[in-house]
């Protein structure tokens, strides 16, 4: 049986990414307001606006970079090669050998950047606080369509095998 990513997919990722948006309304509140405040923040253009879109945008770059990193280090993890690229304006890190991964490994490499920045991030907190949560909270986001994967995986037999595809995955032995 073949996952493909779809529309449908990228749908149900965006209303994933919008709960979590409510979840964490107050922290990306605080968030924005300590990037209103900060005084950086006023030598980059003379509009606020325009400083935090730059700020987010940069920063997203930064995140995805390293989610991706973090994709293909899961990859390379269970002796795989990856290449890297973008569709549209989605990055992706695909799995190129053809090895079938457990479900268990295939939901690590799904969850590793989750996990990986997400513990970066709470270390980050120590020292800034909010910075460690712009990471936090803009991985999560960005995480969603991995999470939605990870738990439509759940659907299927434990010892089915997944194969990464340029269009997905391919789930073998779910019967």
């Amino acid at each position: 049986m073949s996952y493909k990513i779809t529309w449908k997919t990228h749908i149900i990722s965006f209303f994933i990414t919008i709960g979590i948006t409510f979840l964490f309304y107050n922290q990306i509140e605080i968030i924005i307001d300590n990037l209103i405040i900060q005084s950086f923040m006023q030598f980059l253009t003379a509009s606020i606006f325009i400083n935090v879109i730059l700020i987010f945008t940069f920063a997203m770059f930064l995140i995805t970079e390293l989610h991706e990193l973090a994709h293909g280090a899961a990859n390379i993890l269970f002796n795989g090669k990856v290449k890297y690229g973008f569709r549209g304006i989605y990055a992706y890190t695909q799995e190129t050998t053809g090895r079938a991964l457990s479900i268990n490994e295939f939901t690590i490499v799904l969850l590793a950047p989750l996990m990986v920045i997400s513990v970066l991030a709470f270390a980050m907190m120590i020292f800034n606080y909010w910075t460690g949560n712009i990471l936090f909270i803009l991985n999560l986001l960005g995480s969603s369509g991995d999470i939605y994967m990870a738990v439509s995986l759940s659907s299927y037999k434990y010892n089915s095998s997944i194969v990464d595809k340029p269009y997905g995955f391919d789930i073998l032995n779910e019967n």
